[in-house]
């Protein structure tokens, strides 16, 4: 009996909470079957995404904060973590990879606004999170070590490569690269609009060395919900980002979860 990875997107607007059910289906993928040892090591990831402010009628803006990419230069870079306010203490959990593509962490202890070093080397930077049993209370930016700051964030947004938004306690980056040594396959898109608002939420694939493809666009109209599903089989070290365009009323602010399941090639 054949398998298939079963992937959920969620497009939903501030109205609504975060449906927390993770996809338990699966069935029908080419190549996969029951007896497959890969299946157990499957991983589900989850993509968080979110921008303030989405313009009616303009080119698809990405679900990402203050719409900041989080890729790195080729070569990688080490990192530094530190808060917007002075009053924050935490331990700031980073995962991403390395420049071989490979799944790699680190934790950053994040006191203030004084940086904080890593020693990990990062290609990607896939999340962030705060693990710490506090809360905090500014913006907590990820960012190159040589960049432009020496307390608090950088003052160019370009230099930032990963964020959590005060009182989110995790990024909403839009933005995923599969590891390399895993496959994933995609599979299902859900949109839940609000009842004033209505939006285009697309799905953006860029294979390692290729050009970026849009692989879903699906339209809702006002309050209703959309279902629509696509099979898409991603290789190791592809990007995936999500967009957003079109929504009904102007300078709306959108939220996005994508569920993706991965395995071992």
């Amino acid at each position: 009996m054949k398998k298939m990875i079963i992937v959920a997107l969620f497009c939903l607007f501030p109205v609504f909470g975060w449906a927390q059910t993770v996809p338990t289906q699966i069935e029908m993928i080419d190549g996969l079957d029951e007896a497959d040892p890969r299946l157990g090591r499957m991983e589900y990831v989850e993509i968080f995404g979110q921008n303030l402010d989405v313009d009616t009628g303009t080119d698809p803006e990405d679900a990402w904060f203050d719409s900041v990419y989080v890729w790195l230069d080729a070569s990688g870079a080490i990192l530094r973590a530190s808060s917007s306010v002075s009053t924050d203490t935490a331990t700031i959990k980073v995962t991403g990879l390395s420049t071989a593509g490979n799944i790699v962490s680190e934790n950053f202890s994040v006191t203030g606004v004084t940086p904080d070093t890593g020693a990990v080397t990062f290609w990607r930077v896939n999340s962030v999170e705060n693990t710490s049993s506090t809360a905090t209370t500014g913006n907590i930016a990820i960012y190159e070590a040589t960049a432009d700051t020496t307390t608090g964030i950088p003052n160019n947004s370009s230099n930032i490569k990963g964020y959590i938004a005060a009182g989110q306690e995790k990024s909403h980056h839009g933005f995923y690269t599969v590891p390399v040594d895993y496959d994933a396959a995609y599979i299902d898109f859900i949109e839940i609009q609000s009842a004033s608002t209505t939006a285009e939420c697309e799905i953006w694939v860029r294979p390692s060395g290729g050009i970026w493809k849009n692989i879903l666009s699906v339209d809702t109209a006002a309050g209703a919900v959309t279902t629509s599903g696509r099979f898409y089989k991603l290789d190791g070290n592809t990007d995936v980002l999500v967009k957003i365009k079109e929504v009904g009323g102007d300078n709306a602010q959108v939220n996005v979860r994508v569920g993706l399941w991965l395995y071992v090639k």
